[in-house]
């Protein structure tokens, strides 16, 4: 996370798509209030406008706007992932794992049978033609 950080990109044209993608968000929040006769829909239109205008000319002023939203972006990102995939493991591999175990399944053949001599698992070798290694699928 932390070599994201400094290996952010601020060249002339992140600074550019940065203040244009920031400026047209928020003129379009500021639209969308407008229409709903909200009180603060100019102060969105201007700062979305003044966002664009400089991003389109003076764009090296965007410059610790856009390393500030960039770092919180990662930072957010880092901890979003986790949690998504925190939630997929206890929403969809647990309950699997409970049915499994429930049903006494053993899916990767683990079971110990002390009965058996060996647990090698012999191949039946076929002799194969030259196309079946160019088409694998």
């Amino acid at each position: 996370m932390l070599d994201d950080i400094k290996n952010i990109k601020s060249g002339p044209k992140q600074l550019k798509e940065c203040g244009l993608t920031v400026g047209i968000f928020l003129v379009i929040i500021g639209f969308i209030l407008f229409l709903r006769h909200r009180p603060h829909s100019m102060l969105f239109i201007v700062t979305g406008g003044s966002f664009c205008f400089i991003g389109a000319f003076f764009c090296k002023i965007l410059l610790p706007f856009q390393k500030t939203w960039m770092t919180i972006a990662i930072v957010l990102g880092f901890f979003v992932n986790r949690l998504i995939l925190m939630i997929l493991f206890f929403l969809i591999l647990t309950p699997i794992g409970f049915v499994t175990k429930i049903m006494k399944k053993d899916l990767l053949d683990e079971k110990i049978e002390k009965k058996k001599p060996s647990y090698w698992k012999e191949l039946n070798e076929t002799k194969k033609e030259k196309e079946s290694y160019e088409k694998q699928y």
